[in-house]
């Protein structure tokens, strides 16, 4: 299989927010056939559907060799393993949270993975750092480029920029 692009959303609101983000890439870098591309400036975000603490948010471009479902095994044995709760209430406090935003150019619709990302279009926390790293990545379905899509966006949900990425992730550091 060739190199692919995808990008992944990483957020969580549990315990030391940016470490586990921090740890969360530096597992995503660590897959293989995956190579770390960009990452966004983390964006610090109120809860979008239940109480509890605010939300650290980004997103990661990687280049991967892997097929969709080895990259979201892998992601989901990095939530497991930075304490993340299966199966847990969809919008409930965590201590990682990993989506596949987008997988290439290609449209998924399996039980297990729905790509792109179904409700990307409508979360600010997802599109604000999406767009700060791949304005011009074309949504497959909707066949919108992102930073178009952040322009529409009509949710006004707190997304505040904290720091840049290399506040927390080196490439290669340790």
């Amino acid at each position: 299989m060739s190199q692919i692009t995808c990008y992944i959303g990483f957020g969580c609101n549990l315990g030391d927010r940016a470490a586990n983000c921090r740890q969360a890439l530096k597992s995503l870098g660590r897959l293989p056939k995956t190579e770390i591309m960009a990452i966004s400036s983390l964006y610090e975000t109120e809860p979008v559907c239940s109480e509890g603490p605010w939300f650290l948010n980004g997103v990661v471009s990687l280049s991967t060799g892997l097929s969709s479902e080895e990259l979201l095994k892998g992601c989901q044995e990095i939530e497991g393993w930075l304490g993340r709760i299966r199966p847990g209430p969809t919008a409930s406090p965590r201590a990682m949270d990993l989506d596949i935003l987008l997988y290439g150019e290609q449209v998924l619709n399996t039980p297990d993975l729905v790509v792109p990302h179904p409700r990307m279009n409508e979360r600010g926390f997802v599109l604000i750092p999406l767009a700060e790293i791949a304005p011009h990545c074309l949504d497959p379905v909707s066949k919108k480029y992102i930073a178009e899509m952040l322009a529409q966006l009509k949710d006004t949900h707190a997304v505040k920029r904290i720091a840049p990425a290399h506040a927390i992730y080196q490439h290669g550091g340790s």
